[in-house]
């Protein structure tokens, strides 16, 4: 938790410190949910594809019919580029 929040939080008076206690967990858990959204975002950057066509990001879309995986263009229906999912 950053400094400014543990010296603001230290000035809450002590017969208040049920509270303090709640902002901390309530802090903790949105540094944790923070934590976890970077490293799923990290993970989908290095599992991105480049369309070898347009050059745009692709996307992870699945087939209506079989319900599998594949990797389509970011820029359908303008580049129709598609690549397996592995």
């Amino acid at each position: 938790m950053c400094e400014m929040a543990d010296e603001a939080l230290s000035r809450i008076p002590d017969d208040q410190l049920f509270y303090q206690r709640k902002i901390r967990r309530r802090a903790k858990q949105a540094v944790d949910a923070d934590k976890k959204r970077t490293e799923s975002l990290k993970k989908q950057r290095q599992e991105q594809q480049i369309c070898n066509q347009c050059r745009l990001p692709m996307v992870v879309r699945t087939n209506s019919k079989t319900k599998q995986k594949f990797w389509g263009c970011s820029n359908f229906p303008r580049c129709r580029s598609t690549k397996s999912y592995e």
